[in-house]
Formats: C-alpha cells, structure tokens, sequence
C-alpha cells in the first residue's frame, strides 16, 4: 500500500485528492497533507511518503521550490496544475506524470498505479534531477542544455537536444535518428515531440519528419522537395510545409 503525501493550499483540492485516493485506488491510502513550502517540507520529513501529490502554484511558492529543498526524495513525485505551460512541457520532456486541474479520477488512480510499479529509485531520481535542471534553467537561452528523457520499451535515455539528428513517424510510435548512429523507438507520437521540443532548432517539415536543423545540409527544390542532412539522408518536404522551412532558412 503506498502513502501518500497531497501538497496544495486550496483546501477544496486536497479534500477532493484525498477523497478520490480514498474511495477509488485499491493500492494507495493518504497519510497527511499540507497547504504550503514550510509544512510541506516538514511533512515529508516526518512521513517519509512513498507518493507526493504536490501543486504548482502555493501560496508561498512554487511546487519546484519545494523539490529544491527536498531533493533527493525517495519518494514518486506526481505533480498537480491548472496551468503552466513551461511546467507541462518541462513534465513531458522528463516523463514524469502530472495532472491537470480539476484532477481526473481515472488519471489519477492510473498515476498512482504506474507509482506503484515504479521499482528503480535510481531512474527516478535522475528523472527528478533533469527536471529541476531544465526547470531551473528557464532563463538559460540555450535550449541546448537541457536535457530530454527517452522511455524505450526496456530502457530510460537521458539526451541532449544535439544528440538527435531527426525523428521519423512509425505509426503511434517515433524513430529517434542519434548522432551516435543509433536508433531508439518510443510510444509517443510525433505529434507530442513536436510541442516538447524546441522549435528554433526542430522543424517539422512533414507528417512523418521533425529535423534538427543543425544537422542540416541544404534543401533541394528538385523531384517534389526534400531536405538533405549532413548525413546524406534524404527527407521529403511536404508542400505545405516548404514556405514554412523556406522562411526559417531565410532568417538565418
């Protein structure tokens, strides 16, 4: 049975979590609750929770102030927001759950089945570590430096946005193309990578393509489109797609 933790400062909120763990999931019970960063913290030190359910926005604070100053945690960190945009790309980017106010009870009884099948803390902490790099980073311009987690079949990939040279459509699922020659597969569609990365290096040039423009070798109007990457590969450019990668070439 897992304990679990809820950290937001909207009583109705934390009655409402703590009402649907309750009532609906078979494997976790509530074992406290706090409303801000100071209890919050003093709680997870006193009850050393297997989940936090922990908010966004507090009142004295952000949720990612209080990771700050709990990190490392043992504990599944499953985060709750009405918003923020930066936080939801920083969540997918890292593969970490989150849920969307008002909370859903299916999202949540299945989040918190996932935290029960989570068994390698060391993946876990890596995956909170790269969050609060990217999220600490917000203000770096380079987005280069952050980091996105790749979830295989059987493994966890810490990357680089410069270790991809493109990603491919397969269905549900997208090919990632590494500069180390590799290939990884994930069951995410390449609908979802394409709002996660950033878009002044990534271009989508078509239905079954995103392209890290750094890699890049020039875009031959000939038999149709296609774009040729440093590699020699050769990708097709939709035609809807043509003004929009003709004006990107033309602002650099």
């Amino acid at each position: 049975m897992l304990s679990v933790l809820i950290i937001d400062d909207e009583s109705h909120s934390r009655d409402t979590i703590r009402a649907i763990v309750t009532d609906y999931s078979n494997n976790a019970r509530v074992i406290g609750e706090a409303a801000n960063i100071k209890d919050g913290i003093q709680a997870v030190k006193d009850l050393s929770p297997d989940v936090i359910l922990l908010d966004i926005q507090l009142g004295d604070g952000s949720g990612f102030e209080l990771l700050n100053k709990i990190y490392p945690t043992n504990a599944i960190v499953i985060f709750i927001t009405a918003h923020e945009e930066f936080a939801i790309k920083a969540f997918k980017t890292t593969a970490i759950d989150y849920l969307l106010k008002p909370v859903d009870i299916k999202e949540l009884k299945q989040a918190l089945i996932k935290a029960g099948e989570q068994k390698d803390k060391k993946s876990i902490e890596a995956q909170l570590n790269i969050l609060l790099a990217n999220f600490n980073n917000l203000s770096n311009k380079t987005p280069a430096s952050h980091k996105i987690v790749i979830k295989t079949t059987d493994q966890i990939h810490i990357l680089t946005p410069n270790e991809i040279i493109h990603l491919e459509s397969d269905n549900n699922y997208t090919r990632f193309y590494l500069v180390n020659k590799t290939t990884l597969l994930v069951s995410k569609t390449l609908k979802e990578y394409e709002e996660i990365l950033d878009k002044t290096s990534f271009i989508r040039i078509h239905q079954s393509h995103i392209v890290n423009m750094m890699y890049a070798s020039r875009f031959d109007k000939r038999n149709g489109g296609f774009l040729v990457l440093k590699d020699n590969t050769n990708l097709p450019v939709s035609t809807r797609k043509k003004d929009e990668l003709v004006n990107y070439l033309d602002s650099l």
